[in-house]
């Protein structure tokens, strides 16, 4: 069996997936899912339940397993002491943000993976079955529909701005820093430039900070998301 650990957003939590879903069809195993973490984060909620996902929800009595105890499992939820773990061999922490081979020569066929897994290097092999994987469960409904329509009638550039908690949080800010308006211009302009037809839609978790800073002349659509999950969609 392979557990993989869920946190972060939907992104993170596709990635997780992903990596997990690889290494449990390579080791012909169970791939199931700890979500225990979103029982304290309280920036995202477990989402993969949208999408049309091949793995069930693993047990705490199944993750104690892996851990050795439940005493253990408790003691590896506060970071620093996850150094000293590296005893137990089944517990696999991403070293870094590289993509690492050593994961797929692992010996045995329970392992527990913790962290972000965040190439596609993972999963290359299987990507027919990671996208069956991710298609959505509910088929688009209200606005959602009518920008999928706009972006599918033209040359269409997605333009990602996140701010939130980057902007919010120190410590988030001092790790990941954000991207200054000067660095979206020269980006809008180097599209403008190999695609003078282009069309930008963007995407924002702060839609006010987009709508007053991106003025630029080209035809743009700004995206205001609602709590039904529905977008309203703005020039």
């Amino acid at each position: 069996m392979i557990i993989v650990k869920l946190i972060g957003g939907l992104g993170n939590q596709m990635f997780q997936y992903a990596a997990g879903k690889s290494l449990a069809i390579k080791k012909k195993t169970d791939l199931k899912l700890d979500i225990e973490g979103f029982k304290t984060y309280k920036l995202h909620n477990y989402m993969l339940d949208k999408l049309n996902i091949k793995a069930e929800i693993a047990t705490s009595e199944e993750i104690e397993k892996i851990f050795g105890s439940k005493i253990l499992k408790l003691l590896y939820r506060i970071p620093k002491l996850n150094p000293f773990f590296s005893f137990n061999q089944r517990i696999r922490k991403e070293k870094s943000f590289n993509f690492d081979q050593e994961l797929f020569n692992l010996s045995g066929t329970e392992f527990y993976l913790d962290g972000y897994w965040q190439t596609e290097k993972y999963f290359f092999d299987i990507e027919h079955i990671i996208k069956e994987d991710f298609c959505p469960l509910e088929k688009l409904g209200g606005q959602n529909v009518a920008m999928a329509d706009l972006i599918l009638k033209n040359n269409s550039v997605s333009v990602h701005i996140r701010r939130g908690d980057y902007v919010s949080n120190p410590v988030t800010n001092d790790f990941h820093g954000i991207c200054n308006l000067d660095y979206y211009n020269k980006a809008i302009e180097i599209i403008i430039k190999k695609n003078p037809d282009a069309v930008f839609f963007i995407f924002s978790d702060d839609y006010n900070w987009a709508k007053e800073n991106i003025k630029n002349n080209y035809k743009k659509y700004f995206t205001e998301f609602v709590k039904d999950y529905n977008i309203k969609i703005k020039k």
